[in-house]
């Protein structure tokens, strides 16, 4: 696990400098905390969980990371960092018929869409408020797994999720479909950085910004 410059990452992933915080914490239950941290000069944060040099068998996990903002007095205490096996980025990429390069090699940003922490179906990926047919992929898994990726669909399944590809440089991506009453899918930054699997999970808003209410339908 280590800590970056969000923008020094996505610009320089395989040469980006660590930001070394005065104390790191990892328990026995995954459970972590860094505790002064230097600063980001744009203010987001990136977490990255990678194998270690010299890892046996060589590199059994691809890069992925995790981006929030580190304002002074607002520093999150619940950030959620996530791994991803090659041979599930591998599944992936055969799934989805594509070619060459797997999905963390070419850069991807994995969305996941919640209301109240459960996912949801029927969410179509956008930048910049518009679709991205060819940029968004989908799975079929029946539950919350994300294995199988089926190239037909065109909104998220019972996972909420979606990779989306082909957009190296930091984006708005936001969601549409199934809003609950009086929510949207609020827009965040995001990218799909060559050699490394970003994941982003979005909650439901409020047109003023609070979480949707569990009575929304």
């Amino acid at each position: 696990m280590r800590y970056f410059d969000a923008l020094d990452l996505a610009s320089n992933p395989t040469g980006a400098v660590p930001l070394e915080p005065q104390e790191a914490v990892v328990d026995d239950c995954g459970r972590f905390r860094a505790s002064n941290l230097p600063r980001a000069t744009l203010g987001f944060i990136a977490i990255a969980i990678d194998d270690p040099p010299g890892v046996t068998p060589a590199e059994p996990h691809r890069a992925t990371g995790v981006v929030f903002a580190n304002q002074l007095g607002s520093e999150p205490n619940d950030v959620r960092a996530y791994a991803t096996r090659v041979a599930t980025d591998q599944l992936w990429t055969t799934s989805a018929g594509l070619t060459g390069s797997t999905f963390a090699e070419r850069g991807v940003l994995l969305k996941v869409f919640v209301h109240q922490d459960q996912p949801v179906a029927g969410i179509g990926a956008r930048r910049n408020g518009a679709a991205v047919p060819d940029d968004d992929f989908y799975f079929s898994d029946a539950g919350r797994t994300r294995r199988t990726v089926d190239p037909a669909r065109s909104a998220t399944g019972p996972n909420g999720s979606v990779l989306v590809i082909n957009g190296p440089s930091p984006t708005a991506h936001d969601g549409a479909g199934g809003e609950p009453t009086g929510c949207v899918r609020p827009e965040t930054l995001g990218a799909a950085v060559p050699g490394v699997v970003f994941v982003d999970v979005v909650e439901a808003q409020t047109l003023e910004g609070a979480a949707c209410p569990v009575s929304s339908p």
